[in-house]
């Protein structure tokens, strides 16, 4: 049996702005014999998978796609409604053709309302609306199109007995996982300086679950050899405690980076501080980049075929987004018109890309007059500004509606950085370093910070929008676009925002 000293992780001390080192002890046991492959233990292996958001999507997807097939054919197997005259009318779809259907709406209705996000795994039951809510709405869409598009019926029976099913088998591996992550940590080494581990320590915990145990910080060579108590050396240190990842700093020397590089033979990864930051929290560290940063982004995306597609996407998207939304703008217009005065549609000055300015639309949320002498001010969260109308509509993200002109125009995109009042650019470019790298590309009605993190109301806040926006300049594509879309859809549906 051996013991790590100097651990760092639910004991982290993060203080204003201080990262220090406890000085718990933990006991570690061997591997078994013939546990192990190149250094690398299957229970590490095990806990790399689930431990990565990637993994454990996909592994989740699958799980909830069969799981979805199966319930519906359970359903049609149990309901005592379903056999004989009434399984061979053409009134009533057979399971065959709906099992695979619906398995499909429901996954993408469970991207939608987050069943495969990190805080569905933070405790036994949060995972119990996010289900129940993605079941119940696939049914309802699946019904709601058999009824006006196919003339087809779905027996009650079959709904409940699916229904039902599916919730508990699709909340169950949930549970599990819950319970893994709180026990099964990610064990990493931060070598660079205590910062940078704060800086994964503060995002761990804010994202919610807790799949990350800092073993060790190291700022120095002479710290790097004498972190093993019998070898002396970091990759003895590496093979004892059967280390995941050594998480390298921009202020290693060479001979801590050597120690590390040795690592990679027992098969402990090592990766540099802003590549492990973007890729384990989806947004990046602005305090560490520099403008060389934007020169590692993905340059396809830029050609002009990505320009292209791209534009093509956003004319279809808007153009199917106004016929679609027509019969609503009436509606929202004698709504807005009866409960305050003032027009209908609100127009406000805009960044666009490249820092151009451009006039955005939207249908009016606040009372007329709202900004006394055109001074710009922070909309809150419970803003007393708004009206009762323009509530419901900001939560439904209705008042965007006619920003789907503003993609034709080709001053904006369907997704992209949230276009911002050129009064705030100016004083967040001066206190937000390269603020401006969000102007590289057109702003959108969605993006990766609006579903990724709250209502922005302040600069603290725009600054962790930033560290999103930038995520997406970087690595924006058509997968992301999709994920952003169906996020969007989801937060509209639960009315959040």
């Amino acid at each position: 049996m051996n013991s790590r000293t100097g651990l760092v992780g639910d004991d982290a001390d993060v203080d204003e702005g201080r990262f220090t080192q406890s000085t718990a002890t933990e006991t570690v046991a061997e591997a078994p014999p013939g546990w192990s492959t190149n250094g690398v233990s299957r229970g590490a292996v095990l806990r790399d998978l689930l431990n990565s958001e990637p993994w454990r999507v996909r592994l989740l997807v699958v799980y909830d796609a069969l799981v979805a097939w199966f319930a519906v054919k359970m359903g049609y197997a149990l309901s005592p409604s379903y056999g004989g005259a009434l399984q061979e009318s053409a009134r009533h779809l057979d399971a065959a053709t709906m099992a695979p259907v619906f398995a499909a709406a429901f996954v993408l209705i469970a991207f939608a309302w987050g069943m495969y996000e990190s805080k569905c795994l933070e405790t036994r039951g949060s995972a119990i609306i996010p289900v129940t809510g993605a079941v119940a709405t696939t049914w309802c869409l699946v019904i709601l199109v058999d009824y006006t598009v196919t003339y087809s019926a779905i027996g009650r029976w079959i709904v409940a007995i699916s229904g039902f099913g599916l919730c508990g088998a699709a909340i169950l591996p949930r549970i599990v996982l819950h319970l893994y992550t709180n026990d099964s940590f990610k064990r990493i080494i931060v070598i660079g300086n205590k910062h940078d581990a704060r800086l994964i320590d503060v995002a761990s915990k804010e994202r919610g679950d807790r799949p990350i145990k800092i073993l060790h910080i190291l700022e120095g060579a002479s710290e790097a050899g004498s972190v093993g108590e019998s070898s002396g050396n970091l990759k003895e240190f590496c093979l004892r405690h059967e280390v995941d990842l050594i998480v390298a700093g921009d202020r290693c020397d060479d001979e801590m980076l050597a120690q590390a590089a040795a690592c990679l033979q027992t098969g402990t990864q090592v990766c540099g501080f802003t590549h492990y930051y973007e890729h384990m929290f989806h947004k990046v560290p602005v305090e560490r980049i520099d403008v060389g940063w934007i020169f590692s982004a993905n340059l396809q995306r830029r050609s002009p075929l990505a320009r292209m597609l791209k534009r093509g996407a956003d004319l279809i998207l808007a153009t199917a987004g106004l016929i679609v939304t027509l019969p609503l703008w009436p509606i929202i217009a004698v709504l807005v018109k009866a409960t305050s005065k003032g027009p209908v549609l609100y127009t406000q000055r805009r960044v666009g890309q490249g820092g151009a300015i451009f006039s955005l639309m939207k249908f009016r949320t606040m009372f007329q007059g709202a900004e006394r002498q055109g001074r710009a001010v922070w909309a809150s969260k419970d803003d007393p500004r708004v009206t009762f109308v323009g509530r419901i509509l900001r939560k439904t993200r209705l008042d965007e509606i006619p920003q789907f002109l503003n993609v034709l125009n080709g001053e904006m995109s369907f997704v992209g950085p949230r276009p911002e009042r050129p009064e705030f650019v100016g004083r967040l470019q001066e206190i937000l370093p390269h603020y401006g790298l969000r102007h590289i590309i057109k702003p959108g009605i969605t993006g990766w910070a609006q579903v990724m993190y709250r209502y922005g109301a302040s600069e603290s806040d725009a600054k962790e929008k930033l560290c999103y926006d930038l995520y997406y300049v970087k690595y924006g594509n058509v997968i992301l676009d999709l994920k952003i879309l169906v996020r969007t859809v989801g937060a509209m549906v639960k009315g959040a925002r």
